[in-house]
């Protein structure tokens, strides 16, 4: 293999790193930074950066192999699409409890003697 080309697999989990990265931020941003103690402007530079990183990586990739774009992003949105239909088909109990336990799901155990 020639010296500076990465092979199309490499490119293609490159992608999906970043993009799981940026909405592994996201998620921590908009659900869990209270809970966590997370700053905010840490989490959102984080973003910032992995989108800068993705938009470069992305546009040089698609100027020598415009397919590996095509791809990963069709993959990553056929993996998107299919958990957003597995939740709307298998949405949480409603006596969930994240973070701790649900009181249904409790169990009483007597002390040993």
């Amino acid at each position: 293999m020639p010296a500076g080309i990465v092979p199309e697999s490499s490119c293609s989990r490159s992608f999906a790193y970043l993009v799981m990265n940026i909405l592994m931020h996201w998620g921590v941003w908009r659900n869990l930074r209270g809970d966590i103690g997370a700053r905010g402007s840490v989490l959102l530079t984080a973003i910032t950066l992995n989108l800068i990183v993705l938009a470069a990586f992305a546009s040089l990739k698609w100027q020598s192999d415009p397919l590996i774009v095509v791809i990963a992003f069709v993959g990553m949105t056929a993996v998107v699409l299919s958990a957003r239909v597995f939740l709307a088909l298998n949405p949480p109990p409603s006596e969930a409890v994240y973070g701790g336990h649900s009181s249904a799901h409790e169990e009483k155990h007597e002390p040993a003697s």
